[in-house]
């Protein structure tokens, strides 16, 4: 999770077992098989402050790091382009103060497969299985609320209630570097539980800084609560332009402002608060305002 620490422990390796005649030490971080970092190390000077040689040493100061050359992106070879793709995890939702009950939970599994046809394309589904919820004690599946908003969310009692199998997505996905530090991808399909179509978003990440900046726009179309592969009549237009911040007052920590239009067609502003533990939790908060009136 930090970045310099990896390098560094990758430089400890290599450097122990390369024989001396090797002066740098070149790796490449890639993503779903796309080059997206590319860090050289001086072996010397690596090996010269690794062992404390100087006053105050550095290893930071040994390798540079930098958006993948041509060349490097052009010799790349990464392992089974083409290739099944399977992943299992476990999940568990919860939620506190309802109506019915205090503390509501659903828990289970998410299995996951798909095919890579080549490093920037490929074909994914993911399953969800519930194995234990007390959703049943749901005495409504939808508020009486009159609201001139359309129910893109609302409708979530009826999605989970459905069955204990569900189809969460069926999508194509495209991704791939299309210039200097700057990243795209498409998707089609079903997308998440609840709404389907199409999308891309572009993002411009430089090399060694802690601010990105990003752009989506998507068509999406409400899936039924009835069955897997439906969908009912609300559409729309989606899309946000974003900002990615990592401070570097605070580490572990990501904070993103999104300025567009949500799912239920209303304008404004998203802010987002997130640390990641050394346990790989992720705590957050959000906040968003937009042109909808508070009455």
């Amino acid at each position: 999770r930090n970045h310099n620490e990896a390098t560094e422990r990758v430089g400890r390796v290599l450097a122990s077992e390369l024989p001396e005649s090797v002066k740098t030490y070149r790796i490449v971080e890639h993503n779903s098989n796309v080059p997206m970092l590319e860090t050289d190390i001086d072996a010397d000077n690596f090996k010269s402050k690794a062992r404390y040689e100087g006053l105050q040493p550095d290893l930071s100061e040994t390798y540079i790091s930098r958006d993948p050359s041509h060349t490097t992106i052009a010799n790349f070879q990464p392992n089974n382009p083409s290739r099944i793709l399977f992943n299992a995890r476990t999940f568990w939702n919860s939620s506190f103060g309802g109506p019915e009950n205090f503390y509501i939970y659903e828990g289970g599994a998410v299995l996951g497969t798909g095919y890579a046809f080549n490093p920037n394309y490929a074909l994914k589904t993911n399953a969800k299985i519930t194995l234990i919820d007390n959703y049943n004690e749901f005495n409504y599946l939808e508020d009486n609320q009159n609201t001139s908003l359309p129910r893109v969310r609302t409708l979530v009692r009826r999605y989970v209630r459905r069955s204990k199998v569900r189809m969460r997505d069926l999508y194509g996905h495209w991704f791939d570097q299309i210039g200097s530090d700057t990243y795209a991808q498409f998707y089609a399909g079903y997308l998440e539980s609840m709404f389907g179509g199409v999308g891309t978003e572009v993002l411009y990440r430089p090399v060694g800084s802690n601010i990105a900046y990003g752009i989506d726009l998507n068509y999406v179309k409400q899936r039924s609560y009835k069955n897997d592969f439906g969908f009912l009549d609300y559409n729309t237009w989606t899309g946000h332009v974003s900002v990615y911040w990592k401070p570097e007052f605070l580490p572990n920590v990501e904070v993103s402002v999104s300025v567009g239009q949500f799912l239920a067609g209303d304008k404004g502003v998203n802010i987002s608060f997130a640390r990641r533990f050394e346990s790989g939790i992720v705590v957050g908060a959000f906040a968003a305002f937009t042109n909808v009136s508070s009455k």
